[in-house]
């Protein structure tokens, strides 16, 4: 008998009883190199699971698959808006690239708490040279937002465009 197949794998994540099966079928499918929409949805899926391990193994994956991960950004952004589950959303949106970028710029400029915009601003700086065209946005909430932390990680994200040529 060898290794589990795909489909299996995402079987488990969907609907294994223990959460530690769930995340090692997460990684499983991680080391497989598994792509494709099925394997998004149910990473995107398992962004809500009830264990947090198991949500940090999803963000991880969708951010180390980037581009192709696109689909999971609004799920993404979901978690970003919760506190419970905004670890490591940030930088998976980042990593996703530049279908990300209108988003998180949003959140940067209209997040309703300072640790939403935080986080944006974290997300734009991980998608470094593609958030050129968040610019303005970055400007803003580096001059004008009223939480120094938003201020200061805006300003980093800049300094982080700064060697990005138009």
């Amino acid at each position: 008998m060898g290794p589990p197949s795909i489909s299996d794998l995402l079987e488990r994540v969907w609907s294994a009883e223990r959460a530690r099966e769930r995340e090692a079928a997460i990684f499983a499918l991680f080391a497989r190199y598994a792509r494709g929409p099925a394997v998004v949805r149910a990473l995107a899926g398992a962004l809500d699971d009830g264990d947090r391990n198991v949500r940090w193994a999803a963000k991880h994956v969708l951010g180390a698959m980037g581009p192709e991960a696109r689909a999971a950004v609004p799920a993404l952004v979901r978690a970003l808006r919760d506190p419970s589950r905004r670890d490591f959303a940030a930088w998976a949106l980042g990593a996703i690239g530049s279908a990300s970028r209108a988003p998180l710029a949003k959140l940067l400029a209209e997040g309703r708490t300072a640790a939403i915009r935080k986080a944006a601003a974290h997300g734009l700086w991980v998608m470094k040279c593609e958030a050129r065209d968040s610019r303005a946005a970055i400007v803003q909430a580096a001059r004008t937002d009223v939480s120094p932390l938003v201020r200061r990680a805006a300003r980093i994200t800049l300094a982080g465009l700064a060697w990005c040529w138009d």
